[in-house]
């Protein structure tokens, strides 16, 4: 089983990926993202962030992957839509820690 744990406020790249650890977990990989948007019209506690629409970075939360372009950018997930995309790592976005 995999659990999900929300941050209780949005942060940068960096302390997000602190923060998961700290809670005993990581940031979501690119493939957890994918499964997350399948609990989309599920309820719990995610709902808020699923239901965030509009343009970047409403409804998106870090994923645990940079990018592979050299620059200092990471990967994020759009809940609502199900995209990825990527963020500059110093920007602010929800959080998710994923606990096995």
């Amino acid at each position: 089983p995999i659990w999900f744990l929300a941050a209780p406020k949005s942060m940068d790249h960096f302390n997000a990926a602190s923060w998961a650890t700290e809670q005993g977990g990581a940031l979501p990989t690119r493939k957890q993202g994918d499964y997350l948007t399948t609990l989309k019209g599920k309820g719990g506690a995610f709902t808020e962030l699923f239901n965030r629409g509009g343009s970047f970075p409403a409804g998106y939360v870090w994923l645990a992957e940079r990018t592979t372009d050299g620059s200092d950018r990471a990967w994020c997930q759009r809940l609502s839509a199900g995209d990825q995309n990527y963020y500059n790592r110093d920007g602010e976005l929800p959080v998710l820690c994923v606990i096995r």
